[in-house]
């Protein structure tokens, strides 16, 4: 796994576009791409029983709940496989957004998201920190591997979420519809996922010309993505191997990578892992080392 370094790459004064830390991306097409933040049904998994009452009104109680939800047009069943992020993930996400505009790695010329709520909610709450208008294209190919879902999410439209007050860009045309992953539910095979993601990415990237793209998507995601970048095993992978992904990519987890001479190298820290008790956001490189190629 190569890694670039931010103070080895100012130190060298071979490579002048990195002399500074903010021209370290400024000068090269950079992808950044973020897990979504902690999910409430992980932390309260009997939320939808203990805080709606039957008329399906929302009572909180705990503080790591979020204060409000949204009214969902099919109810709250459309909460199942589609959960919001808890308070915690809201201010970690804050916390991601602030430090990518701290160290110069903000602002986006892109902004792409799962239509997960979880994905939709850490990106908005990212978004906020950066000082910038910027808007959120939803893109249906960067969703979570479907083997897991025996039906598509009933996923909140574009426009539903606009109206709800998020920053989306209703004007984006996804490369990957969310018909396509209802044909896949349930039998989605892994080698299928991660080409799906790599067909998803590579339309997303397209060209050379310098530009920053973030990416707000799931574990598995972030694994097929880096995969598609770095040419990494998909060979040997298992149902195992996926279902511990979330282990090796934590919530609000962030890895970055630029394009440095036709080729896509890792960044070491482009903003400093959030550690706290019994949890971080680091991700697990040794795992993630195992299965690239190059």
């Amino acid at each position: 796994m190569e890694l670039i370094s931010r103070a080895a790459m100012i130190a060298n004064k071979k490579t002048r576009a990195t002399i500074e830390s903010h021209t370290t991306f400024e000068k090269r097409k950079t992808i950044v791409i973020i897990r979504s933040a902690e999910r409430v049904d992980r932390v309260f998994p009997e939320w939808l029983r203990e805080n709606f009452t039957d008329a399906e009104e929302y009572i909180p109680n705990d503080l790591n709940l979020p204060s409000f939800v949204l009214k969902r047009p099919n109810g709250i069943d459309g909460y199942k496989d589609d959960p919001p992020i808890t308070e915690m993930g809201t201010r970690i996400s804050h916390l991601v957004g602030r430090s990518l505009r701290m160290f110069r790695v903000s602002p986006f010329d892109k902004v792409l998201v799962s239509p997960a709520l979880r994905c939709i909610q850490t990106a908005s709450a990212i978004v906020r920190r950066f000082k910038s208008d910027v808007s959120l294209c939803v893109e249906p190919g960067l969703f979570d591997w479907m083997r897991w879902y025996d039906i598509l999410p009933k996923f909140l439209s574009p426009a539903y979420l606009k109206d709800a007050g998020y920053p989306i860009e209703l004007s984006y045309t996804p490369h990957t519809d969310e018909g396509t992953l209802h044909r896949l539910a349930g039998r989605e095979s892994i080698r299928s996922f991660y080409h799906r993601v790599q067909k998803t990415v590579e339309f997303i990237t397209k060209g050379t010309k310098p530009e920053r793209i973030l990416l707000i998507c799931h574990a598995t995601t972030m694994d097929a993505a880096v995969k598609t970048f770095r040419k990494g095993w998909v060979e040997n992978l298992s149902e195992a191997h996926m279902a511990h992904m979330g282990t090796t990519y934590p919530y609000a987890s962030v890895i970055t990578l630029v394009l440095n001479n036709k080729k896509w190298s890792f960044v070491h820290d482009a903003i400093p892992p959030l550690s706290y008790v019994g949890a971080s956001t680091r991700i697990n490189t040794t795992i993630i080392n195992g299965t690239l190629k190059c």
